[in-house]
């Protein structure tokens, strides 16, 4: 186990910022799947939901975040005390860049015939409605967990991160993953359902002909 656990911090080191990429895409679309198995008790895995989690996690928490901590504050404020990081990280990044992020790219996924533009401004209202218990939501685990963050190596920072955020991705998943139905396919299934039952309660002359004939 030191053994691994040695070449592990090794393999981090050399290549930190694939670590930071790879570790946190795996991480938060395990996460997802785990949300919606084992916690919403789904039957059939929602892949969207799942390929959401996996490009937030590679792009921001993985990519940005490594960027965020290891070179920008590092060279903003290099001699700082690391409570003004997490405070600098949790009252400005993550409500300016974190959660938009996340917003724009569910309605990327969800409405892929939009523009960007498009599925940006309904992210970005999406995100007010919700700003407040996402904010506290965040708070609650990230104050805390960037508090280790900004001690730690800056090859073990977002690896870290990736490690406390499982349980924030679960949280997020169940709050904010599911995807809107939009009314014009709900009304396309109610139609469609209609027409299903209107056939097996009044059948159509071709259609008892056809059962006639199958049952001779």
């Amino acid at each position: 186990m030191v053994l691994s656990l040695s070449t592990l911090n090794t393999v981090a080191a050399r290549f930190p910022v694939q670590t930071a990429i790879y570790t946190t895409g795996f991480k938060s679309a395990a996460a997802d799947a785990l949300t919606q198995v084992i916690l919403e008790q789904r039957q059939e895995l929602d892949y969207r939901r799942t390929a959401l989690f996996a490009s937030f996690g590679c792009l921001y928490q993985g990519g940005f975040q490594y960027f965020i901590w290891n070179k920008l504050l590092e060279r903003a404020m290099p001699t700082s005390h690391f409570a003004y990081k997490v405070v600098v990280v949790n009252g400005f990044f993550d409500p300016v860049f974190l959660f938009p992020a996340f917003y724009t790219a569910k309605e990327l996924i969800n409405n892929s015939s939009q523009s960007p533009a498009v599925c940006m401004s309904q992210g970005l209202s999406n995100y007010q409605e919700n700003y407040k218990q996402d904010w506290i939501n965040s708070w609650m685990i990230w104050v805390p967990g960037h508090v280790v963050t900004a001690n730690l190596s800056a090859h073990l920072k977002v690896p870290w991160v990736a490690a406390v955020s499982f349980g924030y991705v679960c949280m997020l998943s169940a709050t904010r993953g599911e995807f809107v139905v939009k009314e014009e396919q709900v009304k396309k299934a109610s139609k469609a359902l209609v027409r299903k039952v209107t056939k097996i309660i009044m059948p159509s002359e071709e259609e008892e002909e056809d059962d006639r004939q199958s049952r001779k």
